[in-house]
């Protein structure tokens, strides 16, 4: 049975039978997995495998500690602060009691590690005490010390040996999204290029890089092809200075102004990003969901007929490279779009360009797309949209909605009353 058959019967079984669910992951994450851990444990302790095949012995939760107490590990180079353009809750679509959810934006280190090693699809990095790097490591569970790499009692034999090498690889469960891919990348290309080192390294480890767009943005940021080295499961590299970031996931974590100055640089050019006023008056374009089976608007077509009545252009993103996609954006002074990766792409909007999101009703991971626009200057809007039969819901994060056309006429011309010029970057 497949990994995906075995996902879909899971979410079948947990939709009929509601208390199915905490039971399988209470017993996948309290009992099957620790006791995996545990034998996997037990094998590597007994086998006779050389030292970098053993799975790793602990967990390194703070890097800054473990600097302190042991130099020969490596060091922090320094720290990226986070900056708000606004602090108003209000501003991101979000309520005042929300506030926890921007809590979570945090300071970013970069840092070196000697003798490190990066193993697997997952991007595990070990230290060389062998122990795993949570700081920079992707999670695949809810706590680094039940990885899945702990499951195993030996790893893949060391292959490759590099000198300098830096990782920008993100979670292999965000890779192919396009939204985490641009930001989760771009922060830790715009930081680790920073460094002295940056031009003398070796090889940059990346995820599988299998989709156009993520091998656009890596040509944007000049890297060759044959400099990087690809994620995957008998990967296992030993880095004599290997570059690193703290691992944030933006899309869970409210995303700084620095890094949407960033990813705009860096697609569009320095002199594009800043720009200078505008006199043109830019485009309408309404952002369909396209064939996205997630988040669906069930009646798309109804939408997309209520928006062309006030001279709204429906852009499909997929059809379009980065850039082209980014000098769409740049080129509209009014968006709107439901929920969905292509709405990354109003960080390439102009400064006080108005945003319309459709919105799925939950909250606070819905939040992302007012923080961006709110960090990049723009007017922030939005419009919640019902679950499309609430009865056949799978997950959360999935629902088909359906969109009040009504309402949204209503907000298209509240929208559009003060339409008039805006100002560019």
């Amino acid at each position: 049975m497949t990994t995906e058959l075995r996902a879909s019967l899971r979410r079948i079984l947990w939709h009929y039978i509601p208390w199915l669910r905490p039971l399988y992951l209470f017993t996948q994450y309290r009992i099957i997995r620790p006791g995996r851990i545990r034998i996997a444990r037990c094998i590597a302790a007994i086998a006779k495998t050389s030292a970098d095949e053993k799975p790793p012995r602990g967990v390194i939760e703070d890097v800054r500690v473990c600097f302190a107490e042991n130099p020969d590990m490596g060091s922090l180079l320094f720290t990226k602060n986070f900056d708000w353009m606004t602090r108003d809750p209000t501003a991101f679509g979000l309520s005042s009691g929300d506030e926890l959810w921007l809590k979570n934006a945090r300071p970013i280190d970069v840092f070196a590690l000697q003798g490190a090693r990066v193993c697997s699809f997952w991007g595990v990095i070990i230290s060389n005490d062998n122990r795993l790097v949570a700081e920079a490591t992707p999670k695949d569970v809810p706590t680094h010390s039940e990885h899945s790499l702990f499951m195993g009692a030996r790893l893949p034999r060391v292959t490759r040996c590099i000198d300098r090498a830096a990782v920008v690889f993100t979670s292999h469960v965000y890779a192919r999204n396009y939204a985490h891919w641009l930001f989760e990348v771009t922060y830790r290309l715009t930081l680790l290029k920073s460094l002295p080192d940056w031009p003398d390294l070796d090889a940059v480890i990346a995820n599988v890089i299998d989709l156009p767009f993520q091998q656009e943005l890596l040509e944007l940021a000049e890297i060759p092809m044959d400099k990087v080295v690809q994620l995957s499961p008998d990967l296992h590299v030993k880095v004599n200075m290997l570059y690193a970031c703290s691992n944030e996931t933006h899309g869970v974590q409210p995303i700084p102004k620095w890094l949407a100055h960033s990813v705009r640089n860096l697609v569009l050019g320095r002199s594009d990003a800043d720009g200078k006023r505008l006199r043109a008056r830019g485009k309408c374009i309404y952002v369909s969901r396209g064939s996205s089976s997630r988040r669906a608007l069930v009646n798309e077509e109804e939408v997309i007929e209520q928006v062309s009545k006030y001279g709204f252009e429906v852009i499909y993103p997929e059809r379009w490279t980065v850039k082209e996609q980014a000098r769409i954006f740049q080129g509209a002074d009014y968006v709107v779009a439901a929920h969905g990766a292509a709405l990354a792409n109003v960080v390439f909007c102009r400064w006080g360009a108005r945003v319309l999101e459709l919105r799925a009703p939950f909250l606070p991971q819905y939040a992302m797309y007012g923080v961006l626009a709110a960090q990049c200057g723009l007017k922030y809007h939005w419009l919640d949209c019902k679950v499309w039969k609430p009865e056949r819901l799978r997950s959360k994060i999935e629902p088909e909605l359906w969109l009040d056309t009504r309402k949204l006429a209503e907000k298209l011309q509240d929208l559009l009353s003060d339409r008039g010029l805006l100002l560019s970057w």
